[in-house]
């Protein structure tokens, strides 16, 4: 959710949730007899599903729960893929994985007693969940047509063909749904499209409109500063939809005007992703109406803070982590994620972590059977990313602590039929 500053803070400091004890005989404490506050501890229970991604429990897994003054809790899932721990605001709970060729950990920072944590996604139902027959009135000079809708590109069609039937699938099967087609020439240009909202999906069929030209897109950006790169994608009728890009050189420039002939649908999503010279990436997907013919976007006042490149301190087991505000928004995030891999002779490691800030991480120094899990000198460094996300429908990480992997999926993480308006991530160059 946007916000103005940036939010800093240590992710293992520890949060409120605290009691005071006040006297009962109407006596007034002095500084010497009363009571100091008292953090309360409370159970957080954890499901780790199978990282096959099956949604299936893992049973048998380990899960180390942390508290603030790095006291550990080593537990082991239940047939539910279930485990729990009494825990201090502020803790964190870490999940490992253990196969022949290397250990994988996945940390949630930043938890609360009274959590329930998934870690994991569940499986996505792709079964088909029904067919539907789309019709329309063949376009002269037309060598193919290509069909979008709910699943995205459903289906081609050659020339002379003017009915189609396409599957739906259970994981993108709305009571309502747009359809696309696009018509394309012997040269693969297009030269028509037709489009058509609001259809029942419970009619089986429905007849397309005559095809039309398509209209000038034109989007702004101003106040660029640090990016050099620039990509613009409008996508119709959502994300899963069809896309014409542009990339124009932003080198030096504080603003840049480019444009695109696009079909006219209801719906519509732009995708601007900025890059800089060292591999940092800005991504801003915002909706908009389809027969938007304009489209603009003050870098400066939307995009989340740049992310400076990581630097992972094997000693002190931390990731150094930064923020650059530099002509952006300030905002800070609503999730941090932190991916770490590494090779140690034939195993390979990966450490990926969550959190509230862009600040620097302390991993859980894991003891026992589980310490040589642990980034070590020597260890061949693969990966060191940190990407931050904010979407206008999550109020903060608060909101999705507990079903992290649900909202990277369903919302954050460039997810075509995502309901917010507007998501933007910012990641890292590759750290050492």
């Amino acid at each position: 959710m946007k916000r103005l500053g940036v939010v800093v803070a240590i992710v293992f400091a520890a949060a409120c949730g605290k009691v005071l004890e006040t006297p009962t005989d109407g006596a007034t404490d002095d500084a010497g007899d009363a009571p100091p506050d008292v953090s309360v501890p409370g159970t957080v229970r954890v499901t780790v599903l199978d990282r096959a991604g099956t949604g299936a429990p893992a049973v048998g897994s380990v899960v180390v729960f942390v508290d603030p003054d790095g006291t550990q809790t080593r537990k082991i899932t239940d047939g539910n893929g279930q485990a729990e721990a009494e825990v201090f605001a502020g803790a964190s709970v870490t999940s490992i994985a253990t196969a022949s060729n290397g250990k994988t950990m996945v940390t949630v920072l930043a938890i609360a007693p009274g959590d329930e944590i998934v870690l994991g996604n569940a499986k996505v139902d792709v079964a088909t969940a029904g067919t539907f027959v789309v019709n329309w009135t063949q376009l002269g000079g037309a060598n193919d047509y290509e069909i979008y809708g709910p699943c995205g590109f459903q289906d081609s069609a050659g020339a002379g063909v003017t009915t189609k039937t396409i599957t739906l699938r259970n994981d993108c099967n709305p009571t309502t749904m747009e359809l696309l087609i696009r018509a394309r020439n012997s040269a693969n240009a297009t030269i028509g499209f037709s489009a058509k909202s609001n259809i029942s999906v419970a009619a089986g069929s429905t007849a397309m409109p005559a095809f039309v030209g398509g209209l000038t897109f034109t989007a702004s950006y101003t106040n660029l500063s640090k990016a050099t790169e620039l990509d613009m994608d409008r996508r119709a009728p959502d994300g899963f939809g069809f896309g014409i890009a542009t990339a124009p050189d932003i080198t030096g420039l504080t603003s840049v005007t480019t444009s695109a002939v696009v079909p006219t649908t209801g719906s519509a999503r732009v995708d601007s992703t900025f890059s800089t010279p060292v591999f940092e990436v800005q991504e801003i997907h915002q909706r908009l109406a389809g027969n938007s013919t304009t489209y603009g976007l003050d870098l400066a006042a939307t995009a989340l803070p740049w992310i400076n490149k990581p630097m992972l301190d094997v000693a002190a087991h931390t990731i150094a982590v930064s923020a650059d505000n530099t002509g952006t928004s300030g905002d800070a995030p609503d999730l941090v994620e932190s991916s770490l891999a590494w090779r140690r002779g034939n195993s390979s490691f990966s450490w990926t972590t969550f959190g509230p800030t862009v600040d620097s991480i302390v991993l859980p120094a894991l003891g026992g059977d589980e310490a040589d899990a642990m980034p070590a000198v020597g260890d061949a460094l693969t990966v060191n990313r940190v990407k931050a996300y904010d979407a206008d429908t999550i109020a903060d990480y608060a909101a999705i602590r507990e079903a992290i992997g649900a909202a990277l999926e369903g919302v954050l993480d460039d997810a075509p039929l995502s309901p917010a308006n507007l998501v933007r991530t910012s990641q890292s160059s590759a750290g050492n």
